[in-house]
């Protein structure tokens, strides 16, 4: 969300029976792949779906020098496990700011602003009610 990146997880459940199965956790799609399929199969096959369209910027982050190879051969940009460690805790170092200045800004406003003419006419509307009374 930080980033404004869309973040797919992909977990390797080739020995485990059963299908495909999906979820999405705090913005992050989350992918366990299917009996019998490995997550970089999951990983080539969706990159190479994906990069069909030329808008598509795609980074693959693995520490498995094949697939970054085969990432990049497909077009898809990769990152080692690391840099993505980097580029995570650069993240929340930006959330952990924004929640701060967040919390110190965000104090209650004892007056609220209203226009000039506004504010005339409720005074004009306290004083007539005071003079009532």
């Amino acid at each position: 969300a930080v980033t404004g990146l869309s973040v797919t997880i992909v977990f390797d459940a080739y020995l485990q029976p059963g299908r495909e199965s999906r979820m999405q956790k705090s913005g992050i799609d989350i992918v366990y792949t299917r009996e019998n399929e490995t997550a970089d199969e999951w990983i080539e096959k969706t990159a190479a779906d994906w990069l069909q369209d030329i808008r598509v910027k795609l980074t693959v982050a693995t520490n498995d020098y094949t697939e970054q190879w085969v990432i990049f051969t497909l077009g898809a940009l990769r990152i080692s496990a690391q840099e993505l460690r980097r580029e995570w805790k650069a993240a929340v170092a930006v959330i952990k700011q924004q929640t701060t200045s967040a919390k110190t800004t965000a104090q209650p406003r004892s007056k609220i602003d209203l226009p000039e003419d506004v504010v005339a006419r409720l005074e004009a509307i306290r004083r007539r009610k005071n003079s009532d009374t």
